[in-house]
């Protein structure tokens, strides 16, 4: 990684020169419970791996983060990069041709971001609900019993 920064929309961004580099950078995060919420990948990074097949190593690290394809190669159509990560990843990639502005790449920055807080909350919302359910099975199991606790103690109690 060259370096870490926040910039003026509180991002804090990590380059990375190659592909060791960023899957060295996504397992940190994930070791250190900081997961990023977005990556953006070159489709061509020189020697080794390339950027598609990072971004399949990556997701089968994180399959929260989202991933975005940047290139100035139209050599591979989304179609063939659909086919290559799979199905179940199409929603967590995109692909951005060369040149695009700052402004483009703060905005997927942006939304990207927000559809991974969202995904976090609804998580945790979802954990909650399943606590919450789990709890007035339980009240309404002891509720059964002591309905037929009193209907038995009532039987007894007119036998007597």
């Amino acid at each position: 990684m060259e370096s870490t920064s926040k910039s003026k929309d509180e991002f804090e961004v990590v380059v990375a020169k190659n592909a060791d580099q960023a899957l060295a950078a996504v397992k940190k995060s994930l070791r250190d419970n900081k997961p990023f919420a977005i990556g953006f990948f070159d489709v061509l990074l020189g020697d080794g791996m390339d950027g598609i097949s990072l971004v399949k190593e990556v997701l089968s690290i994180d399959p929260e983060i989202f991933c975005v394809f940047v290139t100035a190669y139209n050599d591979r159509s989304v179609d063939s990069i659909k086919t290559f990560l799979g199905d179940d990843s199409q929603s967590q990639w995109d692909y951005l041709n060369k040149p695009f502005t700052s402004g483009e790449i703060l905005q997927k920055a942006r939304n990207f971001t927000t559809l991974w807080n969202i995904r976090r909350q609804a998580e945790v919302k979802d954990l909650k609900l399943a606590e919450v359910q789990g709890r007035l099975l339980e009240a309404e199991r002891y509720n059964a019993v002591a309905a037929i606790t009193r209907g038995i103690t009532h039987e007894f109690g007119n036998l007597l």
